[in-house]
């Protein structure tokens, strides 16, 4: 009987201590935002088209911890900044001496910095007087809540949809010390990136998060054979769809809507428009590169590309403005354009996306 008993305590999470922490007095908006870009919040503050009104107050298991999901206006830290605003830049959450080992937090990230830099800290304050603190990285400990994937150190623990997308929010554990704890501060980097954390858990013993994927190997053995995959499309094969591009792009002049359909100025029969985003340094391939992407594109059918948060990467590295451009960049930026204009694919792109003004073209 006894054995029994130690095996429901066990199997059921209760001796690893692990449970929800409490927020209400660190979280600083709500999931909701009625209104985009008021400076108001509400997640990342871009109205409801794009919030996290869809994740209900309650409980979320991720094997071996729970997060308490709270409701109403104070229910999620969001820090950090994006290149519309600055959010909070802090958060402390207050133990008053509970003892962690393991922390847990249920979070996700937008406009994300660079892979594995730090999109925030988590500091912990011991009631003996010392601290630690820990990185949380891009791409590693938290990714972007938009169409969410699994990293090395983060689990997808709950998926949702809004208007705009599949939503979701990562479960990240972090080793600590270990003791008692005075509290726990929630520090944003001072790197472009939003940091949203929906509820934190914390553990008094070593807890790892159970992987809900198990990976599965190929090996060539059998009736299995390995063939070489390449994704570029053969000139003149029957995947071959450049025979339906129109070069070069701008022959008919400016595109105008008529009739509820876009036509040139030029030439009033409808087109339609098929194509991809090029985003960041994928903007400014070498000139060769550029020949081969453009070339990938028109065989593949596309007739337009979105260049996006490239306005970042295109300003030179020393200057005291946000429009003084570097010239290698911008060299391979026009040679990209040029190269889909020969072959009839169009450029529609961002013009204030990425780029920081400088303080002293700030109101």
């Amino acid at each position: 009987m006894f054995k029994f008993i130690v095996a429901l305590i066990v199997s059921g999470g209760v001796l690893c201590g692990a449970g929800p922490l409490d927020l209400s007095r660190a979280a600083n908006t709500e999931f909701r935002d009625d209104t985009a870009d008021d400076g108001k919040g509400g997640w990342t503050d871009q109205g409801a088209e794009n919030d996290l009104r869809t994740l209900a107050p309650g409980v979320i298991r991720c094997a071996p911890v729970e997060f308490r999901i709270a409701g109403g206006r104070r229910a999620a830290i969001v820090l950090g900044k994006t290149p519309r605003r600055d959010f909070a830049s802090s958060a402390r959450i207050d133990l008053n001496g509970k003892t962690l080992k393991t922390l847990f937090l249920l979070h996700a990230a937008a406009w994300l910095p660079a892979f594995e830099r730090p999109l925030g800290y988590i500091r912990i304050a011991y009631m003996d007087g010392s601290e630690e603190e820990l990185p949380v990285l891009s791409g590693r400990d938290v990714g972007n809540w938009w169409e969410p994937t699994a990293l090395c150190n983060g689990i997808v623990a709950w998926e949702g949809r809004n208007p705009s997308s599949v939503v979701g929010l990562y479960a990240s554990s972090f080793a600590l010390r270990g003791g008692a704890v005075r509290h726990i501060l929630l520090r944003r980097s001072g790197l472009t990136g939003l940091w949203m954390v929906a509820a934190v858990s914390g553990s008094a013993t070593e807890e790892v998060l159970e992987k809900r994927e198990k990976s599965r190997v190929l090996r060539e053995e059998g009736d299995w054979k390995r063939l070489p995959f390449r994704r570029e499309v053969c000139k003149g094969s029957a995947l071959d769809f450049s025979f339906l591009l129109d070069a070069p792009a701008g022959k008919y002049g400016f595109l105008k809507v008529e009739n509820g359909h876009f036509v040139f100025e030029r030439n009033d029969r409808p087109v339609r428009f098929y194509g991809a985003n090029l985003v960041h340094a994928a903007c400014f391939p070498s000139h060769d590169r550029a020949e081969e992407l453009a070339e990938i594109f028109a065989r593949t059918g596309y007739n337009v590309i979105r260049l996006h948060h490239f306005d970042d990467k295109i300003l030179a590295s020393e200057r005291r403005d946000s429009v003084s451009l570097h010239p290698g960049q911008l060299d391979k930026f026009e040679y990209l354009i040029a190269a889909l204009k020969k072959r009839g694919i169009y450029v529609t792109i961002d013009l204030f996306m990425s780029r920081i003004p400088a303080d002293t073209e700030r109101p």
